[in-house]
Protein backbone atom coordinates (compact mmCIF):
# COMPACT_ATOMS: atom_id res chain seq x y z
CA UNK A 1 0.00 0.00 0.00
CA UNK A 2 3.07 2.31 0.26
CA UNK A 3 5.90 2.80 -2.56
CA UNK A 4 8.47 3.81 0.16
CA UNK A 5 10.25 6.44 2.16
CA UNK A 6 9.14 9.99 1.21
CA UNK A 7 12.04 11.62 3.14
CA UNK A 8 13.70 12.03 6.29
CA UNK A 9 13.48 14.90 8.41
CA UNK A 10 16.86 16.17 10.57
CA UNK A 11 18.61 18.89 11.68
CA UNK A 12 21.72 21.09 10.49
CA UNK A 13 24.04 23.84 11.79
CA UNK A 14 24.59 24.82 8.23
CA UNK A 15 22.03 24.11 5.52
CA UNK A 16 24.26 25.31 2.64
CA UNK A 17 26.86 22.86 3.84
CA UNK A 18 25.01 19.81 3.92
CA UNK A 19 23.14 20.26 0.79
CA UNK A 20 26.33 20.66 -1.23
CA UNK A 21 27.42 17.40 0.06
CA UNK A 22 24.32 15.78 -1.07
CA UNK A 23 24.23 17.21 -4.23
CA UNK A 24 27.76 16.70 -4.55
CA UNK A 25 28.23 12.84 -3.80
CA UNK A 26 24.73 11.51 -3.94
CA UNK A 27 23.93 14.09 -7.40
CA UNK A 28 20.85 14.97 -5.27
CA UNK A 29 18.86 18.39 -6.68
CA UNK A 30 17.22 20.42 -4.02
CA UNK A 31 13.59 20.86 -4.44
CA UNK A 32 12.87 24.16 -2.53
CA UNK A 33 14.92 26.14 -0.12
CA UNK A 34 12.34 28.20 1.80
CA UNK A 35 12.35 29.87 5.93
CA UNK A 36 9.31 29.88 6.97
CA UNK A 37 8.55 30.84 10.92
CA UNK A 38 12.23 31.84 11.34
CA UNK A 39 13.32 28.29 10.14
CA UNK A 40 15.55 27.54 6.99
CA UNK A 41 14.80 24.40 5.29
CA UNK A 42 14.95 22.34 2.79
CA UNK A 43 13.91 18.92 0.56
CA UNK A 44 16.93 17.83 -1.17
CA UNK A 45 15.66 15.06 -2.91
CA UNK A 46 17.72 11.98 -3.16
CA UNK A 47 15.58 10.11 -5.44
CA UNK A 48 12.30 10.37 -7.71
CA UNK A 49 9.71 10.67 -5.23
CA UNK A 50 12.26 10.38 -1.64
CA UNK A 51 14.39 13.42 -0.17
CA UNK A 52 16.08 14.46 2.64
CA UNK A 53 14.45 17.11 4.97
CA UNK A 54 17.25 19.64 6.48
CA UNK A 55 16.29 22.28 8.58
CA UNK A 56 19.00 25.18 9.73
CA UNK A 57 19.12 25.76 13.51
CA UNK A 58 21.44 27.08 15.67
CA UNK A 59 20.86 24.91 18.30
CA UNK A 60 21.02 21.78 16.43
CA UNK A 61 23.07 19.10 18.57
CA UNK A 62 25.57 17.35 16.23
CA UNK A 63 27.55 14.73 17.56
CA UNK A 64 31.31 14.88 17.68
CA UNK A 65 32.55 12.99 15.41
CA UNK A 66 31.62 9.00 14.08
CA UNK A 67 29.57 7.31 16.63
CA UNK A 68 29.07 3.47 16.42
CA UNK A 69 26.08 1.74 15.56
CA UNK A 70 22.97 2.16 17.69
CA UNK A 71 24.21 4.94 19.73
CA UNK A 72 23.48 7.50 17.34
CA UNK A 73 19.92 7.94 18.67
CA UNK A 74 16.75 7.25 17.31
CA UNK A 75 17.71 7.44 13.83
CA UNK A 76 20.94 5.41 13.08
CA UNK A 77 21.69 5.48 9.32
CA UNK A 78 19.21 6.63 6.47
CA UNK A 79 19.95 3.71 3.50
CA UNK A 80 19.63 4.99 -0.09
CA UNK A 81 19.24 2.87 -3.14
CA UNK A 82 22.12 3.95 -5.72
CA UNK A 83 19.56 3.94 -9.33
CA UNK A 84 22.26 1.20 -11.34
CA UNK A 85 25.67 -0.22 -10.63
CA UNK A 86 27.22 2.57 -12.16
CA UNK A 87 25.54 5.01 -10.45
CA UNK A 88 26.99 3.04 -7.43
CA UNK A 89 30.60 2.78 -8.94
CA UNK A 90 30.46 6.78 -9.44
CA UNK A 91 28.82 7.90 -5.72
CA UNK A 92 31.75 5.65 -4.06
CA UNK A 93 34.32 7.56 -6.28
CA UNK A 94 33.10 10.81 -5.20
CA UNK A 95 32.74 9.98 -1.59
CA UNK A 96 36.26 8.94 -1.65
CA UNK A 97 37.66 11.92 -3.54
CA UNK A 98 36.22 13.34 -0.66
CA UNK A 99 38.07 11.31 1.93
CA UNK A 100 35.58 9.05 2.51
CA UNK A 101 36.80 5.16 3.51
CA UNK A 102 33.54 3.69 1.52
CA UNK A 103 34.30 -0.53 2.54
CA UNK A 104 31.75 -2.54 0.12
CA UNK A 105 30.28 -5.48 1.97
CA UNK A 106 28.11 -7.91 0.20
CA UNK A 107 24.63 -8.57 1.77
CA UNK A 108 23.87 -11.55 -0.33
CA UNK A 109 21.10 -9.25 -2.61
CA UNK A 110 22.78 -6.05 -2.16
CA UNK A 111 26.37 -4.58 -1.97
CA UNK A 112 26.44 -1.36 0.36
CA UNK A 113 29.13 0.95 1.95
CA UNK A 114 28.49 3.76 3.92
CA UNK A 115 29.76 7.32 4.14
CA UNK A 116 29.49 9.92 6.96
CA UNK A 117 27.89 13.06 5.91
CA UNK A 118 29.14 16.60 7.01
CA UNK A 119 27.28 16.60 10.13
CA UNK A 120 28.10 13.28 11.25
CA UNK A 121 25.25 11.84 9.61
CA UNK A 122 25.27 7.83 8.34
CA UNK A 123 24.37 7.26 4.94
CA UNK A 124 24.41 3.54 3.46
CA UNK A 125 24.74 3.53 -0.34
CA UNK A 126 22.90 0.60 -1.07
CA UNK A 127 23.02 -1.45 -4.88
CA UNK A 128 20.75 -4.42 -6.09
CA UNK A 129 22.34 -7.17 -7.93
CA UNK A 130 21.12 -7.95 -10.89
CA UNK A 131 18.13 -10.37 -11.02
CA UNK A 132 18.20 -10.52 -7.33
CA UNK A 133 16.93 -12.99 -4.79
CA UNK A 134 15.39 -11.09 -2.30
CA UNK A 135 15.91 -13.97 -0.33
CA UNK A 136 19.05 -15.08 -0.29
CA UNK A 137 21.07 -14.32 2.49
CA UNK A 138 24.35 -12.99 2.66
CA UNK A 139 27.11 -15.21 1.47
CA UNK A 140 29.51 -14.77 4.86
CA UNK A 141 26.91 -14.35 7.01
CA UNK A 142 29.47 -13.95 10.10
CA UNK A 143 31.37 -11.10 8.26
CA UNK A 144 28.29 -8.84 7.56
CA UNK A 145 26.80 -9.31 11.02
CA UNK A 146 29.97 -8.19 12.59
CA UNK A 147 29.83 -5.28 10.89
CA UNK A 148 26.71 -4.96 12.30
CA UNK A 149 27.66 -4.48 15.62
CA UNK A 150 30.85 -3.18 14.90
Amino acid sequence: MTTGINHVATLTGDLDRLKRFYEEVLGARTLFDLEDNGFRHAMVMVGPESGMHMFQHATAQLPDGPQPMFQRGRLDHVAITAASADAFVEIRRRATALGCECEVVDYGPIVAFNVEDPDGGQIEICCFKPDVDMTAPPPDRAAAAARIVS
